[in-house]
């Protein structure tokens, strides 16, 4: 019962957190949120190039996540970005939705983006193993996250979902996602092509793609 009364009142001005790998819905899900909670959409990577925490190298971007933590305010907005758990603390946030999505599905959005292969093998291998979401579990209270998977689901549904979170209507869910034990060998073959990488959570620096490469609405 503890967990359902959380967010009961003054669901407005409450400090949301969207992450996930790339690809699987950040920015669609939590505009979509901000369109029915009145909170407002503030994207991490988009905060860190127009506030200098990050500078431009070839197509992608690199953040300084050490400098950039702790100073993105969150009252009354939903942060969303893959980065979240590294650059966003734990008495910022009162809730945590992490999105997964099948492996599968992740190389075809990437493909569509027109990534490089590493890439696309790092991102897939880090998703099979719940980079993020392990990140998650050691940077929030656990009470805090929540965890939906967007492979079939349409974004507006998890973001109607991820209001009653807010709203105390639906109780905190998570670690029921494993990709690891209800995928077959073969799919894993499939969705890495065979490669299997090193996947290097981030430290001081991360990378992501510029804004305009990016091809696809996930």
């Amino acid at each position: 019962m503890e967990a359902r009364g959380q967010f009961k009142t003054d669901f407005e001005s409450r400090r949301v957190g969207i992450t996930g790998s790339p690809g699987t819905g950040k920015m669609t899900v939590s505009s979509a949120l901000s369109n029915i909670s009145n909170l407002e959409f503030i994207s991490i990577n988009e905060f860190a190039i127009k506030n200098h925490f990050a500078k431009r190298v070839g197509l992608e971007y690199v953040i300084d996540t050490r400098r950039l933590r702790g100073k993105i305010e969150t009252r009354n907005r939903v942060v969303s970005g893959h980065l979240l758990p590294y650059v966003v603390p734990n008495k910022d946030l009162d809730l945590v939705i992490v999105l997964r999505c099948s492996p599968r599905t992740l190389r075809k959005r990437y493909e569509a983006r027109k990534y490089p292969e590493r890439k696309i093998v790092e991102n897939v291998e880090a998703e099979m193993i719940g980079v993020i979401a392990a990140a998650c579990v050691q940077a929030y209270d656990p009470k805090k996250i929540s965890e939906f998977d967007t492979t079939r689901t349409k974004p507006e549904t998890i973001a109607q979902r991820s209001l009653d979170l807010i709203k105390g209507k639906e109780a905190p869910f998570f670690g029921s996602i494993d990709w690891l034990s209800t995928s077959t060998p073969s799919s894993f073959t499939s969705a890495l092509q065979g490669k299997y990488n090193t996947f290097n959570i981030p430290k001081r620096i991360t990378r992501f793609a510029s804004p305009r490469a990016r091809k696809s609405k996930y």
